[in-house]
């Protein structure tokens, strides 16, 4: 080798005296060193490695070239170790784990098998559900059913491992990676089209919101909230049979693959209220009492929930009463009274068209008591009404008696066409040009606006009419012709002035509408707010009650805010009407002030959000007004209103400003 043929050359070299002995010392002692270095530097890579060893490599135990493996890390080892060097849990062998993935994938495939069945069972039960009648509880179990959320879900949440060498495995795996994959683009595109159709529906296009809802669910079927919100969509179309279907859908996926209801609270409430309501739109009014008394189970608080079980109960009882009284009126043992009053009816149904003096008698005698109106109704009569209304007959303040309070003939008089006659009755008295306008002609308006304000204190019908007529659209011209008019039509201006009072309670496209002509309004009622004359006093209370319902759109708020002028007069009309005892107990001035009381705490709440607005206590003169109400009887029920809201004022003042009791009564 070379280091022996080295050795002899320095022998030779040594013998002969070609080398210097110490030369040779250095140069061995050197060879020796940088031997010494490689064998260590040799040691040091041979124990990294066994280090690397011990601390494995990132892997899935997919292969075969490693001995140990923690599936805790996932990390393989090239030799074998009872503990991983990263987390210290105990490994298990290459046997164990490839024993261990193919138990994961028998588990896979049973999990597919299952799933087929269930959507077998599945299609079977969605094709003879609509045969037999389903209650909504079940006793079915979820592993009974199929639905694509369950295992779509769970391969989605999943990184199942499967042996690389195996072709029927990686398919598989490819297969559940697309399907995750298909599944999240479908969520995500379902999810952009939702919020698409909550825009539209914001905007109260409920045919665009229902179309884009349906479009999101072609993406992802089992998107249930997108459900619920077709359904409300529906519902404001006035389809409700398909709204009750779409609630079925989320009711029957909660029941067959959650625990109960309360596991999706809110969608089952979702889904419980809004079935409940387009049962009711329906007359279905047993269904909607078990709706809404299953969605008060999940929401004892809910006050849409309550206000709708009052109406269904409200409607129960009016259908009872109408049944009890129609037998009571065809009793052939019925008392001679009865046998009249059913006798003066039917003579009013025979008539083919009546006059004034007719007229006048029927209002008089004809609906004197409850029972008579109701027998009128169930004969029939709304009919013959609604076809006098349409010639012209002043007949709607009839209709008003009846049909006040009562939501089975309310129902009766919309079906009849009374809702659409009285709309053209409006736009008939816009055609006219004004001198064609007679003293009947404003009269007759007062009453459908009046009939209308009936119709609108009943929550659903309210809702009917704004979303099936274009209230405001008829309104804004009425308003124009009247308030120049104020004077003189004072009592038809108020009654329209009544009717878009409510209708800023049940909508905010109406409050919006509003709004755009609110400035020439707010003009206008100053000069309504400057006559002292009583006769005006009715005119003056609802524009109080508007101004008290528009504040719900906070862009008014800061608006009327700096109406100084105006609430100022408003808030004089209070020493006005307390400047005696005998206003206070009238029953028109009790109503003007709560009116008057109801603007100003509502107005109360915005000024104490805002620490700059405070003075306005002050400015207005507000604690120092209301005093008067101190010395009201308490126990008398037709003050309990002023003194609820009047309280609530002053107690406002006196909270957010320096203003005390003894400060206010000493003013």
């Amino acid at each position: 080798s070379c280091e022996v043929e080295f050795a002899n050359k320095q022998v030779n070299d040594l013998l002969h005296g070609r080398a210097n002995p110490e030369e040779v010392d250095k140069v061995i002692k050197k060879k020796e060193a940088r031997k010494l270095r490689e064998e260590e530097e040799a040691q040091r890579i041979k124990a990294e490695k066994e280090k690397l060893k011990l601390q494995g490599r990132p892997g899935k135990g997919e292969q075969e070239n490693y001995a140990s493996f923690c599936k805790f890390c996932f990390r393989e080892f090239e030799i074998p170790v009872e503990k991983c060097a990263i987390c210290s849990h105990a490994t298990i062998t290459q046997a164990e784990r490839r024993a261990e993935l193919r138990e994961k994938i028998e588990e896979l495939k049973k999990k597919r098998s299952e799933r087929a069945e269930r959507r077998k069972k599945w299609e079977l039960w969605q094709k003879t559900k609509a045969i037999y009648w389903k209650k909504t509880q079940t006793n079915y179990t979820k592993w009974d059913y199929f639905t694509d959320s369950e295992e779509e879900d769970e391969l989605a949440n999943a990184a199942p491992i499967v042996p690389k060498d195996d072709p029927n495995f990686k398919a598989m795996e490819r297969d559940i990676e697309e399907r995750a994959k298909k599944r999240k683009e479908g969520r995500a595109r379902a999810e952009e089209l939702k919020n698409k159709g909550n825009q539209h529906f914001a905007q109260g296009d409920y045919k665009r919101a229902s179309e884009l809802y349906t479009l999101a669910l072609e993406h992802s079927k089992d998107y249930k909230s997108i459900y619920t919100n077709r359904a409300l969509a529906y519902i404001k179309l006035q389809k409700f049979k398909k709204a009750i279907a779409d609630c079925d859908r989320v009711l029957e996926y909660i029941e067959v693959f959650e625990k109960d209801y309360r596991s999706s609270f809110d969608l089952s409430f979702k889904a419980f209220i809004r079935r409940a309501l387009a049962r009711f739109e329906l007359g279905e009014l047993e269904g909607a009492a078990r709706d809404i008394s299953e969605a008060l189970a999940l929401d004892p608080r809910s006050e849409e929930a309550k206000r709708l079980k009052a109406e269904i109960e409200k409607k129960q009882k009016h259908l009872a009463e109408k049944a009890s009284i129609v037998k009571e009126f065809e009793n052939e043992e019925a008392p001679i009274d009865i046998k009249m009053e059913k006798m003066l009816v039917e003579k009013v149904l025979g008539l083919d068209d009546i006059n004034e003096e007719d007229l006048s008698r029927l209002s008089e005698v004809m609906f004197s008591t409850r029972e008579m109106k109701t027998y009128f109704t169930a004969k029939g009569g709304l009919a013959k009404l609604v076809t006098w209304l349409g010639k012209g007959r002043r007949v709607s303040h009839i209709v008003q008696t009846i049909v006040e309070g009562n939501l089975i003939a309310i129902e009766e008089f919309e079906s009849k066409g009374g809702f659409r006659t009285c709309y053209q009755i409006l736009q008939d008295f816009l055609a006219k040009t004004e001198d064609a306008r007679g003293i009947d002609d404003f009269e007759n308006v007062e009453n459908v606006c009046e009939l209308f304000v009936v119709l609108t204190e009943e929550e659903t019908i309210r809702r009917r009419l704004i979303e099936q007529y274009r209230m405001f659209a008829v309104f804004e011209p009425l308003y124009n012709v009247l308030m120049p008019k104020f004077r003189d039509e004072h009592e038809a201006l108020s009654s329209l002035l009544a009717l878009a009072s409510n209708l800023c309670v049940g909508s905010p496209a109406f409050r919006r509408d509003f709004l755009g002509l609110i400035d020439r309004a707010l003009r206008d009622f100053e000069e309504v707010f400057r006559p002292t004359a009583s006769k005006f006093l009715r005119l003056q209370r609802q524009i109080c009650s508007l101004l008290a319902n528009l504040l719900n759109e906070a862009s008014f708020q800061e608006r009327l805010l700096r109406e100084q002028t105006l609430l100022t007069l408003i808030a004089v009309k209070l020493d006005l009407t307390f400047d005696t005892k005998e206003k206070i107990v009238s029953k028109r001035y009790i109503s003007f002030v709560e009116c008057i009381f109801a603007l100003f705490a509502n107005l109360t709440v915005i000024i104490i959000e805002n620490p700059g607005r405070l003075s306005l206590f002050e400015g207005y003169r507000l604690p120092q007004r209301l005093l008067p109400i101190l010395s009201m009887d308490k126990s008398d029920a037709k003050y309990t209103t002023i003194l609820q809201r009047g309280l609530s004022i002053i107690s406002r003042a006196v909270s957010y400003t320096h203003l005390t009791l003894p400060t206010i009564y000493s003013v």
